[in-house]
C-alpha cells in the first residue's frame, strides 16, 4: 500500500518521539550517576575527617627544613594549626599569603597560636627556595612525610588541621585558606564552644 501524504508527514515525529523517550532516559542516568560520585567523594572526604574528629592527633616528627628535630608533642599548650601543602601545588600558593599574614600576626601576640608545614610529596631544594621566596619562618617539616599523610589521610593539598592546646584534632580545611582571618575565626569559635572563651585558651575542656 502506497504512503498517503498524511502518513508520510505523520511518520517523523513517531521517529523523532521515540528518539526523544530515549535520550530524556539516558539523560537522567547520567546525571544521576554524577550526583551519586559527588556524593560519594564528599562522604568519603567526611569519612576521612569523622576518624580523626575529635580524637588525639596523630605523631608528627620529623625534622624542619633547617635542620632542627620536631616533634608535635612539645606544642602542648598551643592551639597548633597544621597545613599539608607543596610548592608546586597552585593553591597552595595562592594561600601562602594569608599563612603569612596570620602567623606573623601571631608571632608579635606571642600568644598560644602556632602553625605548623608539613611538606608533601616535594623536593626539599625547592621548598627551601619557595619560603626564601615568598616569606614564612614557621616550623617546616620534612621527614616521613608519607607516613604523617597516611595517618591524616591527606590525598591532595592543601589540606589544614586544627588541633587544640591539648592535642585533639577539631576541625579541617580540605582546601585552600580563603583569608587572613578564616583561621583566627575558626580558632576564635573552637574556643568559645570548648571553653567558654573567645581568647586562646591552654586549659582541657
Amino acid at each position: 500500500m502506497e504512503a498517503t501524504e498524511d502518513t508520510a508527514l505523520v511518520q517523523p515525529p513517531r521517529r523523532g518521539r521515540a528518539a526523544l523517550f530515549v535520550v530524556v532516559p539516558v539523560a537522567v542516568v547520567i546525571v544521576l550517576l554524577v550526583a551519586v560520585l559527588i556524593t560519594r567523594k564528599s562522604a568519603a572526604d567526611r569519612a576521612d575527617f569523622d576518624r580523626l574528629h575529635n580524637q588525639p592527633a596523630p605523631e608528627i616528627v620529623g625534622t624542619t627544613l633547617d635542620g632542627k628535630p620536631f616533634n608535635l608533642d612539645d606544642y602542648k599548650g598551643k592551639w597548633v594549626v597544621v597545613n599539608f601543602f607543596a610548592q608546586w601545588c597552585v593553591p597552595c600558593q595562592q594561600e601562602h599569603p594569608d599563612l603569612v599574614s596570620f602567623s606573623q600576626r601571631h608571632e608579635a601576640a606571642k600568644d598560644d597560636v602556632q602553625l605548623i608545614s608539613v611538606v608533601f610529596n616535594d623536593d626539599l631544594s625547592k621548598v627551601k627556595d619557595f619560603f626564601a621566596r615568598e616569606g614564612g619562618d614557621w616550623p617546616v617539616v620534612t621527614g616521613d612525610s608519607g607516613r604523617m599523610a597516611l595517618d591524616y589521610s591527606v590525598v591532595r593539598v592543601p589540606d589544614t588541621y586544627i588541633i587544640d592546646p591539648i592535642g585533639i584534632v577539631r576541625d579541617r580545611l580540605q582546601r585552600p585558606v580563603q583569608n587572613t582571618d578564616e583561621l583566627d575565626v575558626i580558632i576564635s569559635q573552637l574556643n568559645q564552644q570548648l571553653y567558654g572563651s573567645s581568647s586562646q585558651s591552654t586549659s582541657g575542656p
